[in-house]
């Protein structure tokens, strides 16, 4: 992966965040993961292939808290161009992981999901739909 999209994360500080950030993102979809690497690449793809649909510029965050079975890794060598890798050595839980995605993210609206994709996918579609008609929130 390259470094621009890997953000290495010790003792609460961002330790390293090169290159250039990207710019004009639409939709952010931050995704903890923990012992995830099984399904990671069947979750990419399906998700990718629902948020190429919608025809608008997205990232996904990933934030990893240090997977034993080296989730983290595994999406590295994936090197996906739309994903974005926080790879967390020392913080763990779900709630400071999403709040690591959120702080990462770019784009103008910020989506929570499970790896196990409990939410399905598809659903995005129908949150901004709504969002776009009641735009209160970037928050979903």
């Amino acid at each position: 992966m390259d470094s621009e999209r890997f953000i290495e994360i010790r003792d609460f500080e961002a330790m390293k965040v090169a290159g250039e950030k990207t710019t004009n993102v639409d939709l952010s979809v931050v995704i903890p993961t923990f012992n995830e690497s099984y399904g990671m690449s069947r979750i990419l793809r399906a998700l990718h292939s629902s948020l190429e649909e919608l025809q608008i510029n997205f990232e996904i965050i990933l934030v990893d808290d240090d997977s034993p079975d080296e989730t983290w890794k595994l999406i590295k060598e994936l090197n996906h161009k739309k994903v974005n890798l926080i790879h967390r050595t020392k913080e763990k839980g779900l709630a400071s992981a999403l709040a690591a995605g959120v702080e990462a993210s770019k784009g103008e609206v910020i989506v929570w999901l499970d790896c196990d994709l409990g939410i399905p996918r598809e659903e995005i579609v129908t949150l901004i739909d709504y969002l776009n008609i009641y735009r209160t929130s970037k928050y979903m």
